[in-house]
């Protein structure tokens, strides 16, 4: 472990640990009515101020029919409550055969923007489909769907970590506006949805490559295969390159020089000893310092403790307008995960998975960076 102070204060993007859900496949049929279905709450039907209204005025004439008698009046209340039956009817049938689906990137970068293409069918009306959240603080804005016109919807990526489902509260409104139904639902991705930390550049003692390069490109090629000479030891040669006459000649350790097709292999070690911003900070200066190796020419591997099984089932939705359940408090196992990244992609999908605590090292012949919430450091 590397003592030290912790990082500065981190960025709003940080401010909670990720998040892994279950995988799953297709939609969420919302006609269901099963109280135990833990992906969608049953249909909830509210009144809306205008209705109340005319409840108020139906209310005051049949008061005056009862002393007058007058059948105009008594016709007043009547019309009130058929159209709210009607309207109540119509509103609670819309979301009957509704079923949802959400197109979403395959990757997403916490912090940033990431929109959602939302589907439906076997609508009667349109309806507004919105992220659950405390009105009107955090409830984003909601978007109009119905069978013929999907909508988009722009949020903001959460935390890192592996989004697999995404839930969505979804409203129909009567002709007349006068009631509105509503229903809380789960919907799966097709594919899981990998949000990588942003990437946060920062200053690194770059080791000198182990070979002399031809010409001044800092991401040429050098490597282990021809041997062309002696030189000191610095950091990162391997232990089978030390030349021992040469170090018992010059009173200091020496190593072949080398040429050839090799590259410099560079291992990035995470260790991230537990959720928080301080850790957050950790894996987004990881993700600069892959890409910047890759951009190099160089073999890059992510060193990260990932999930050794499939993550716990989430809570099930119990109500159409409360606050959203909390998440599961046991985890998946977390085991020591080796993997070689070629692209932004690989960064991103390895950094989201990865989790807590600290890496197990196997041997490696090329150069070792750990990163962590105290500091980075070559080993």
């Amino acid at each position: 472990m590397l003592p030290g102070p912790p990082p500065p204060t981190p960025p709003p993007w940080a401010a909670a640990p990720s998040g892994v859900l279950p995988v799953s496949a297709g939609f969420v049929e919302l006609g269901r009515v099963d109280p135990d279905d833990p992906d969608a709450t049953r249909r909830s039907l509210r009144i809306s101020g205008v209705m109340i209204a005319l409840i108020g005025i139906a209310v005051v004439s049949f008061i005056f029919w009862l002393f007058t008698r007058n059948l105009p009046q008594l016709m007043i209340p009547f019309a009130v409550l058929v159209a709210g039956a009607l309207d109540a009817v119509s509103a609670h049938a819309t979301l009957r055969d509704l079923r949802l689906v959400v197109d979403a990137p395959r990757e997403g970068v916490a912090g940033y923007d990431v929109t959602y293409l939302v589907r439906a069918t076997g609508l009667r009306r349109p309806v507004e489909v919105s992220r659950p959240g405390a009105w009107p603080v955090w409830r984003t804005p909601p978007v109009v769907v119905d069978s013929l016109a999907p909508g988009t919807l722009t949020l903001t990526a959460p935390p890192r970590g592996i989004i697999r489902s995404l839930v969505f509260d979804v409203v129909a409104r009567g002709p007349l506006g006068l009631f509105e139904s509503a229903r809380r639902t789960r919907v799966w991705l097709p594919e899981p949805m990998f949000i990588g930390p942003p990437p946060v550049a920062h200053a690194v003692d770059w080791p000198r490559q182990l070979a002399v390069r031809t010409g001044d490109d800092e991401i040429a090629k050098v490597g282990h295969d021809l041997y062309r000479g002696t030189r000191p030891y610095v950091r990162g040669d391997a232990r089978r390159s030390v030349h021992w006459p040469a170090t018992a000649h010059h009173g200091r350790l020496m190593v072949r020089e080398t040429d050839g097709l090799g590259r410099v292999s560079l291992r990035i070690v995470v260790h991230l000893p537990e959720p928080g911003a301080a850790a957050e900070i950790a894996a987004a200066r990881a993700a600069w310092l892959a890409d910047e190796a890759a951009r190099r020419g160089w073999l890059v591997q992510l060193v990260t403790v990932g999930p050794a099984g499939p993550p716990p089932p989430p809570p099930p939705l119990r109500s159409a307008r409360g606050p959203l359940p909390l998440p599961t408090a046991a985890g998946p196992e977390f085991v020591t995960q080796h993997r070689v990244v070629a692209s932004r992609g690989d960064v991103t999908h390895t950094l989201a998975a990865a989790g807590y605590g600290a890496p197990t090292l196997e041997d490696w012949q090329g150069l070792t960076r750990l990163v962590s919430p105290w500091g980075d450091e070559w080993l």
